[in-house]
């Protein structure tokens, strides 16, 4: 029974790597075992504990008996790093109600049990840096009355963390009592100095057209496109993990331009491809997205916002007209006007705010598909 689950979490892997899998068992006349496998989040370093989930979205109860659930573990090259079944007593029974998870922990060490079910010592192996398979459930669990193999799998990606700084105060010296004691430190560094990465969203194909804003603490908010919902979402880091929405459901598409407030809410303005090729805006209000058109057959925008907090975007129009446009809230409507209409212009458009709030913006002059031409427009007070 394992080969084969293990071959089809193979066939599957190779179907769709790094998106979350799901697969049920069912017998020829029985129903469908409803069993979702999740972690508390994707990313992990080595070492780190992942705690593991199986839940049961079904209307019956799910019930382990005499072994404790199974767990495959498999790496992205479709090797089996770990097989064997979590540690404890043997003929116990664990009931899971409707709505309700089995919780597991998993400290990605090399563990089995005797057949006692007690803890053989890890050999110290550790897991590689990667992206690994976790498959868990068990043979013979059973739904209601019915008795059946329940598995399910999902993806996560283990990194190798963080290491300690290494303080060098350089060679040893011989002074005398009172002389000044000078260090030189430029022997120390930091093992982990250089670029760390981390993967945000991976619910299917997602992470297109990014804009990118930190906080005061630093931390990141990113608004991007999700191709397979078409959809804009919005990503923010909390400290600890991140948070994900979706902020409308047919926008992002292109280009998407994010600004914080004075309280870190997020701005963000986008492209709708489903409402006449719209030029949109959506703001965060500490408990809700509040949606506005701004203008249609427009794409391309960039948003600031301006010490008062009214947001200033400017975009390119598509045909006939091909222009650079520019529009501000006035705090009842967008006004909006046109700052080059000379040949096509206004694509990949960038707005910045200088002293006093004076406008400045670059843009693209197209001519073809080998040409172009960088413009810079600035705001005089009366003119462009």
């Amino acid at each position: 029974m394992r080969g084969g689950i293990i071959f089809i979490c193979v066939i599957l892997v190779m179907m769709n790597f790094q998106t979350p899998i799901e697969f049920s068992s069912k017998n020829s006349d029985g129903p469908t075992f409803p069993l979702e496998v999740s972690t508390d989040k994707y990313y992990y370093t080595v070492g780190e504990i992942i705690v593991i989930s199986l839940t049961n979205v079904g209307d019956e109860d799910v019930v382990f008996r005499h072994d404790p659930p199974d767990l495959y573990i498999v790496d992205s090259a479709l090797r089996i790093v770990v097989d064997n079944h979590f540690c404890g007593k043997w003929f116990w029974e664990v009931r899971v109600p409707p709505g309700s998870n089995y919780t597991m922990n998993w400290d990605q060490k090399y563990k089995i049990c005797d057949i006692n079910g007690f803890l053989i010592p890890p050999s110290g192996l550790q897991v590689d840096p990667g992206k690994y398979l976790i498959s868990a459930g068990m043979d013979n669990a059973s739904y209601g009355n019915q008795s059946m193999s329940i598995w399910d799998s999902v993806w996560v990606e283990i990194g190798p963390g963080n290491e300690s700084p290494v303080a060098d105060a350089g060679p040893d010296q011989i002074v005398n009592v009172g002389e000044v004691v000078q260090f030189d430190g430029s022997g120390s560094y930091d093992p982990d100095d250089g670029w760390q990465t981390t993967t945000v969203d991976s619910a299917g194909r997602v992470g297109s057209y990014t804009s990118l804003a930190l906080d005061r603490n630093d931390n990141p908010h990113i608004g991007y496109y999700d191709w397979t919902n078409d959809g804009l979402k919005y990503a923010k880091w909390n400290g600890t993990a991140w948070n994900i929405e979706i902020v409308d459901k047919h926008g992002g598409r292109w280009a998407n331009s994010i600004t914080l407030d004075k309280r870190g809410y997020p701005h963000i303005s986008y492209y709708n491809n489903y409402a006449n090729d719209e030029i949109r805006y959506a703001k965060w209000n500490g408990s809700a997205w509040i949606v506005d058109s701004v203008d249609s057959n427009g794409f391309g925008p960039s948003l600031v916002l301006d010490g008062n907090g009214t947001p200033h975007i400017t975009y390119k129009v598509g045909n006939p007209d091909e222009d650079l446009r520019y529009a501000r809230w006035n705090g009842t409507a967008w006004n909006i006007e046109t700052v080059d209409s000379i040949g096509s212009v206004g694509g990949y458009s960038s707005l910045a705010l200088g002293r006093n709030d004076s406008l400045h913006i670059s843009y693209q002059l197209w001519f073809d598909v080998n040409n172009g031409y960088l413009k810079y427009a600035k705001w005089n007070g009366t003119a462009w």
